[in-house]
């Protein structure tokens, strides 16, 4: 999933903080008029017997700002749910602009987010899980002058090294749950460069290692979609096969060297008409993502949407995430990290802008964007806020 454009942060410690900086195009304010959320009937409780929280750790998308509720209420409700952390995207393009060669463009902190993150972790014990993107789904978002650079190319390599030594200069490693770097890439349309997927395993290979050698104690991955690990007809650009591919590169090279320490994945069960599956696919898909790999899987994304028009409900949200809970507890240790996208929905015209990158106006689409919170975007609780709220409880989280 691709993030919104304009992010305000608001931290207690540091008083009032407007963070604005951009990853797509200008996003409204304002809302249109939107399909009507369903049958206002409630689902009331999850009936399994919960396991214990373990080491099991919670984190959520919170920069979602509406009229109704800002950033620190975000950040309240997040701590009210014992979530220990949040989520951040950034492309490489937004932190480094053009160089030359191994010579690194200008770096930058875009508005000082990660300054404010490190503060907001220092302060309030909210870690962050940080994504910064040299492909960001079907899209290279790389600083200009590598545009056509191979990422098997020991420049590009060494400049994504520069990178995140100065990433590491404006946050510490020990607030971040993980760096992940790239964003379901099983999306990024090859064009005629038929060796990206070694190239690119290669490159995550090196980031690995540079950062077990100089930031020890920092875990790193890069993002997929679960479609990508559990559908055995998923293709990818170019005509391959998902699975063979991930099977050959990813998580593993081929010497069984693992090129990552952890396996990112994003979770939401669409259909190939882009509407919601029922939610009790849930469990079958979960075994099936666990069953891919023996590395950690942290979920960098799970979501539902509730609008009648990508055939989700509240009722169904609500649903969904009671079977999340339950497949979650059946794979605790296989499954450490999980983060819920996203707290709040988003505005219709945000949802519209958001499609664009995907290349689709399909109207289920557009209302899956829109409705992922677990909050409307009048700040109202959705059915599903109750139930993630009681079965965190129930496993002393």
């Amino acid at each position: 999933m691709k993030s919104t454009k304009t992010l305000k942060i608001f931290s207690k410690a540091l008083g009032l903080i407007c963070l604005s900086f951009l990853i797509y195009s200008c996003l409204s304010t304002k809302d249109s008029a939107v399909l009507p959320e369903a049958p206002a009937t409630t689902f009331n409780s999850c009936n399994y017997t919960p396991a214990p929280k373990g080491s099991r750790k919670l984190g959520m998308d919170i920069l979602s700002e509406t009229t109704a509720k800002n950033y620190a209420s975000n950040l309240a409700t997040l701590q009210s749910l014992h979530g220990e952390y949040q989520t951040l995207h950034l492309t490489w393009s937004q932190l480094e602009s053009a160089g030359s060669g191994t010579t690194s463009g200008s770096f930058s902190d875009p508005s000082n987010a990660l300054d404010a993150f490190n503060t907001i972790a220092n302060n309030n014990g909210i870690k962050l899980a940080l994504s910064i993107r040299p492909i960001d789904a079907t899209g290279k978002t790389v600083p200009s002058d590598l545009a056509n650079t191979r990422f098997n190319n020991a420049a590009l390599q060494t400049r994504f090294k520069n990178l995140i030594n100065f990433v590491l200069t404006k946050i510490s490693k020990n607030n971040l749950v993980v760096l992940i770097i790239g964003n379901e890439i099983d999306g990024y349309n090859i064009g005629s460069d038929s060796t990206f997927w070694s190239d690119y395993a290669n490159f995550l290979y090196e980031m690995k290692i540079h950062i077990a050698n100089n930031h020890v104690g920092l875990k790193m991955g890069t993002t997929v979609t679960h479609a990508a690990l559990t559908e055995s007809t998923k293709v990818l650009s170019g005509g391959a096969s998902s699975q063979t591919i991930f099977s050959s590169y990813f998580p593993h090279i081929a010497s069984g060297t693992a090129v990552v320490d952890v396996v990112g994945v994003t979770y939401y069960p669409l259909t190939n008409s882009l509407t919601m599956k029922d939610p009790s696919v849930v469990a079958e898909d979960f075994n099936h993502l666990v069953a891919f790999t023996d590395l950690p899987i942290y979920i960098q994304e799970i979501g539902y949407a509730s609008s009648t028009a990508s055939n989700g409900s509240d009722y169904k949200q609500a649903q969904f995430f009671c079977e999340v809970m339950k497949a979650w507890d059946d794979h605790a240790s296989a499954i450490p990290r999980m983060a819920i996208l996203r707290i709040n929905d988003i505005t219709r015209s945000e949802a519209e802008t958001m499609a664009g990158p995907y290349g689709t106006s399909t109207e289920s689409f557009i209302e899956y964007l829109r409705s992922l919170g677990i909050f409307t975007n009048a700040g109202s609780q959705k059915n599903s806020y109750t139930i993630i709220s009681e079965e965190l409880i129930k496993r002393n989280f």
